[in-house]
């Protein structure tokens, strides 16, 4: 029950999140000179993923997905490695 209420407020609270982060791009794009535009838009773009994070690991499970995620973690860990 507690997490179908969750669920339920997350969704209800994702549309003006993501109206907000629009709101924000607006208001920086009218205050910033145009040469440090990119910084306005990369605020955004890691907003609008926050966002897309908050509501993916709200309906995505760990109980109900566990050998998804670990198989995912551990595939992130590897390209650290790598990439490091």
């Amino acid at each position: 029950m507690s997490q179908t209420v969750w669920r339920i407020c997350i969704a209800l609270h994702a549309a003006p999140r993501f109206m907000v982060t629009g709101m924000y791009y607006r208001y920086l794009k009218s205050i910033i000179f145009s040469r440090h535009f990119c910084w306005a838009l990369a605020a955004c773009v890691l907003n609008v993923l926050e966002n897309l994070g908050l509501i993916g690991l709200t309906y995505v499970s760990s109980k109900e997905n566990y050998g998804n995620r670990l198989c995912s973690n551990s595939d992130m860990q590897l390209l650290h490695f790598f990439l490091a």
